[in-house]
């Protein structure tokens, strides 16, 4: 059903287009062969209710579905109030004939058909990025990684990843940056604690996935320090995370954020060339990663 709202949101959005296209081609038509308007009482009485009626009804379909949350709606009713803006025009057009003599029909017309055609091109472009996928909204992004990272063992939120159904589903995910000392349970409380406020304060239903940091280790934390240094000195590193040292086997993890367009390959061995020099004992394993939220 919400896949057959967006192909009737882009059927809209084409009719706006082919009526702005139209108006501008008629307008276009008026201002190089110019004709003499010829206006009756009924005519303009006519055209007036015609106005009201479709300010009404443009208003209302357009209230309702903000209200309800369907975006189909709020096209429908934008359609209706640009159909009584062209008949306004032509009201107006009218009155200044009447009284001055002067034809305006032409140059009216094409402001409006710009008008309409920036309107249809929104309501298309709205209508393919909810079909093909958008970016988080950035303030909602970072709302939650700020809430998700005051609770008590939450060192950082990280790889927040959402994707709407509909206008009242969300779903998503995030990493959270915990102590490795953690147990099972302490981490399985967090985790439900934080999914669970999640979805009673932003209706998004949230899977929590963990990231450990090394605490309880001071070279481990110089290391991290230094890799962080080391990597955002290169141009196009946006973020170093998840970083963790495996004691055992000298096996150093972490992920990286590039930005888009990258030579990743390169950036990421020339930064495990440099940590190499200074811990030559140590394997790096670098992940490639995606901000898809800011």
């Amino acid at each position: 059903p919400k896949k057959k709202i967006k192909w009737w949101m882009i059927a809209i959005a084409v009719i706006v287009l082919l009526a702005g296209v139209t108006s501008f081609r008629e307008s276009v038509l008026k201002i190089i062969h110019p004709e003499a308007a010829n206006y009756s009482a009924l005519s303009l009485v006519i055209i007036s209710v015609a106005v009201l009626v479709k300010v009404f009804l443009g208003r209302y379909v357009k209230n309702r579905g903000e209200k309800l949350s369907s975006e189909s709606l709020v096209a429908s009713g934008t359609d209706a109030l640009f159909d009584a803006v062209i008949s306004l025009s032509t009201l107006l057009a009218a009155v200044v004939s009447l009284i001055w003599g002067l034809s305006i029909e032409g140059y009216l017309g094409v402001v409006i058909s710009v008008i309409i055609l920036k309107a249809g091109l929104e309501i298309l472009l709205e209508s393919l990025s909810s079909i093909i996928g958008a970016r988080v909204d950035r303030d909602l992004s970072v709302l939650l990684k700020r809430t998700i990272a005051t609770y008590d063992g939450v060192n950082g939120a990280y790889d927040l990843v959402l994707h709407r159904y509909g206008p009242e589903k969300t779903i998503g995910s995030v990493h959270v940056e915990v102590p490795d000392h953690m147990t099972a349970r302490e981490i399985h409380r967090l985790s439900h604690r934080i999914m669970e406020d999640i979805y009673r304060d932003f209706g998004i239903t949230l899977t929590v996935g963990i990231y450990a940091a090394n605490t309880e280790n001071a070279f481990a934390a110089e290391m991290r320090r230094k890799a962080s240094e080391i990597a955002v000195s290169h141009k196009g590193v946006l973020q170093l995370h998840g970083f963790y040292l495996e004691e055992r086997d000298n096996r150093v993890s972490f992920d990286l954020v590039v930005a888009f367009g990258s030579d990743t390959e390169h950036i990421f061995s020339e930064i495990c060339e440099e940590l190499k020099v200074i811990y030559p004992d140590y394997t790096f394993y670098i992940n490639p990663d995606v901000d898809y939220s800011d």
